[in-house]
């Protein structure tokens, strides 16, 4: 992760402490991260609530939390951070949208959605039984990905792998922010 945005991730940053033990919702952690990487993190963070009170107008989107914008997150993505957006109305057999080597990508998927009558994401909506994540992933020069992920369930975890076809994204409504290196 050479990008000088995984700085945040490093092992011992005061961010990195937290979120390995936190537990937290997926959208919590890389909205946390963003705010890091923008310069508008915390100095020893412990909770979400203070980068909430930073942005609460910014969390509300990077957190999903209205319905009828589910892909909420990737723009907030874009917004603090810049880049570009790419989305897949449902992968498989169409390819999961590309990666771009030494990025950082923000991935929202989302399973059950309301796709609305027009193409693309503008019209979804989340509906009862609707089920999403959200995560960061990078892509080094070699097409090496590292997915940087968290549940309440299952907590924190860094895996690595490929971004081939559909990524292993099959029957997903699949959004990426391929954020700029600025």
């Amino acid at each position: 992760m050479d990008n000088a945005k995984g700085w945040a991730l490093l092992d011992g940053t005061p961010w990195r402490k937290w979120v390995s033990s936190a537990n937290l919702p997926c959208c919590t952690l890389v909205a946390t991260w963003e705010m890091e990487v923008a310069g508008q993190g915390i100095e020893n963070p412990t909770a979400w609530e203070p980068y909430y009170r930073k942005n609460r107008e910014w969390w509300g989107r990077a957190n999903v939390v209205d319905g009828a914008k589910p892909w909420s997150s990737v723009a907030a993505a874009n917004q603090m951070l810049g880049g570009k957006r790419a989305y897949v109305a449902c992968v498989g057999p169409d390819p999961a949208p590309a990666l771009t080597p030494d990025h950082w990508h923000v991935v929202q998927r989302w399973k059950g959605l309301d796709e609305g009558v027009k193409d693309g994401w503008s019209d979804d909506l989340y509906q009862d039984g609707a089920t999403g994540h959200t995560y960061l992933a990078y892509m080094d020069a070699f097409k090496v990905v590292t997915i940087i992920q968290s549940s309440v369930k299952l907590g924190f975890r860094i895996d690595e792998g490929s971004w081939e076809g559909t990524a292993g994204l099959s029957g997903y409504s699949v959004s990426v922010a391929t954020l700029s290196n600025n």
